[in-house]
């Protein structure tokens, strides 16, 4: 179900079986967390699929225009037979159709068991014949759209000129050309300008993508990744168990009212060899009722000095005044944009917030208003920023009114964050550290190296998704160049038996046709390397504005060299194959064939 039935399953219950609305308690950060992660899982997999579709109408254009170029003859004697120019675009479009409902079939039945054995117990066959249908419908549309333009061109030709054509790069040369291999190559390259450049294209996006993937890659600081929040201020946080304030009859409240994290502690600690600092993090449970909805939270409260920064990255209501919240009982909204994004309302300016706590002694409740909202304190990278946007919940509040919600007895600290010199070598704090815990239940240690793993499984995670998708794309690009030139090279048989029979050596004829290779290789490395390179340090910078911090950019370089040295060898190797092929018959045979 989704999260409004949910909710109204659950009040419908209470109100069945006289259950207040105030002691219902839903566990809302569960259903909010996996509404939002659906979300955005579908909006991920609609993105990748779009990029797929676009390169492929691509590689699907370039290989048909190949196709339909290379058979022209062949088109011009159906029409010198009798079939109209309606009769051969239909035939290209239903030979289109044929080879992409067999690459449907398969990808569907590939698709669907890969689907099934990442989650099986997810699996619903309903919902993957609704699917199907979209991928069928998807797949229908893209190779219609990427064959309309070479089916008019078959059906274009007329049938004189078309029986005439011929492929022959030499004929097509003008002016003074040098007859080595490689000027041969140049001469046949510029023949057909249209065909090469598709290859290019081609050629040109996989690389394109393959160099802004693998930048994201070398960017990534699964460190600084892992850094967010409280680590960024240190490297082991001792701080009040979970399970502790979960079992505690009023949560955290009834552990920090009488608080084993004590300044006293705070100074043991910080006297400790090869501690560096120590930063104690606050958050205050409250439960609160808005727009009709109420949950748990958690507040952070803040001192005069963050008014500065607050203000800067104030979004909404007037300038923050510390004296004048206190007095009028004012809180601050942090990521009132993220509330609108997961509830579909936001806490509106002037609006007031009912917020019902315990003191450590008896419940309370009042009523604050909404003084403002803050955003983007993630992109700062100002010591008071990262301290702020630590809070885990929606609310900040002025320390003064916190203390007038609590006896002075009440410490609202949940957590002490130790920095040392180098967290990878040391085993002395985290032993001094967890003896502390081992010694009060209600305390416990957590480590940033385990957070570094954790960002670890996401980067590698991440590196799969981007290595997958350049993959993909690079292989369509890479058919479509061994589909050039064997298109190319078959098609000019003739062509290569004429410039056999006047001298030329076979091992020239390789260096001929391996240069028609070289010369794609290089255009396409040429749109690589500048375009591919803009394009990765812009994305970067995109990803920076929208709070990716931990990316730095770095040039790819060990990937690229890898790529460069794949699509220059690559075309050697297939001209060499193809050169094998046309010498496995005599010079007198080749001659007497017909294009």
């Amino acid at each position: 179900m989704d999260s409004d039935t949910f909710f109204n399953t659950i009040h419908g219950l209470g109100e069945a079986y006289g259950i207040p609305r105030h002691q219902i308690f839903e566990n809302n950060r569960f259903v909010i967390r996996i509404s939002h992660m659906k979300a955005s899982s579908v909006a991920g997999i609609l993105a990748v699929s779009a990029v797929i579709l676009f390169a492929s109408v691509f590689v699907i254009y370039s290989i048909f225009y190949i196709s339909v170029t290379g058979r022209i003859r062949q088109f011009g004697q159906l029409r010198t037979i009798g079939m109209t120019s309606r009769q051969i675009r239909k035939t290209v479009r239903y030979e289109g159709l044929l080879l992409g409902g067999a690459g449907s079939l398969a990808g569907l039945l590939l698709g669907t068991a890969f689907a099934y054995l990442i989650v099986p117990g997810g699996f619903h066959f309903p919902a993957t014949v609704k699917i199907w249908i979209l991928t069928l419908t998807a797949v229908t549309l893209t190779v219609l759209f990427s064959i309309n333009k070479p089916a008019k061109i078959a059906a274009a030709a007329s049938p004189i000129e078309a029986s005439k054509a011929n492929d022959n790069s030499l004929s097509k040369s003008r002016g003074k050309r040098r007859l080595t291999p490689f000027g041969l190559a140049r001469i046949s390259a510029g023949s057909n300008r249209k065909r090469s450049a598709m290859t290019t294209v081609s050629l040109g996006i996989g690389g394109l993508f393959f160099t802004v993937g693998t930048t994201f890659i070398a960017s990534y600081n699964i460190e600084e990744y892992s850094r967010a929040g409280v680590y960024a201020f240190g490297d082991y946080i001792l701080e009040i168990a979970d399970d502790s304030a979960h079992a505690a009859e009023h949560g955290a409240a009834d552990i920090q009212i009488n608080n084993p994290l004590t300044r006293e502690l705070e100074a043991e600690i910080a006297a400790f060899e090869g501690v560096k600092g120590v930063t104690r993090y606050e958050r205050f449970g409250v439960q609160y009722e808005y727009n009709n909805y109420q949950t748990k939270d958690s507040i952070l409260p803040f001192e005069s000095r963050y008014l500065e920064i607050l203000n800067r990255h104030r979004v909404e209501g007037e300038p923050f005044d510390y004296e004048r919240m206190v007095r009028n009982k004012e809180i601050i909204i942090l990521r009132n944009r993220q509330v609108d994004d997961i509830y579909g309302w936001k806490f509106e300016i002037g609006s007031q917030v009912r917020f019902l706590w315990y003191d450590g002694e008896d419940s309370r409740e009042d009523y604050f208003t909404v003084a403002g909202s803050v955003e983007g304190l993630s992109k700062s990278r100002e010591e008071d920023a990262y301290y702020l946007n630590t809070a885990v919940g929606w609310f900040l509040l002025p320390r003064d009114l916190l203390t007038a919600m609590v006896p002075d007895s009440y410490d609202p600290s949940d957590g002490l964050i130790v920095k040392v010199e180098n967290y990878k070598t040391d085993t002395a704090v985290k032993e001094y550290l967890q003896k502390y815990a081992d010694s009060d239940s209600r305390l416990t240690v957590s480590c940033f190296a385990d957070e570094v793993k954790n960002g670890e499984r996401n980067y590698y995670f991440v590196a799969g998704l981007v290595w997958g998708l350049s993959a993909f794309i690079i292989g369509f690009a890479l058919i479509n160049l061994i589909n050039t030139l064997v298109s190319n090279a078959m098609s000019r048989r003739q062509e290569f038996a004429m410039l056999r029979s006047i001298g030329m050596s076979g091992s020239q004829l390789k260096k001929m046709i391996v240069g028609e290779g070289m010369i794609l290789a290089v255009k396409n490395i040429i749109i690589t390397l500048t375009l591919g390179t803009a394009a990765g340090y812009a994305a970067i910078q995109v990803f920076r504005e929208l709070a990716a911090t931990y990316l730095h950019w770095h040039f790819p370089g060990w990937y690229l060299l890898g790529y460069l040295g794949t699509v220059l060898v690559l075309p050697g190797i297939i001209s060499a194959v193809i050169t094998n092929i046309l010498e496995r018959k005599s010079l007198t045979e080749r001659l007497r064939e017909a294009e």
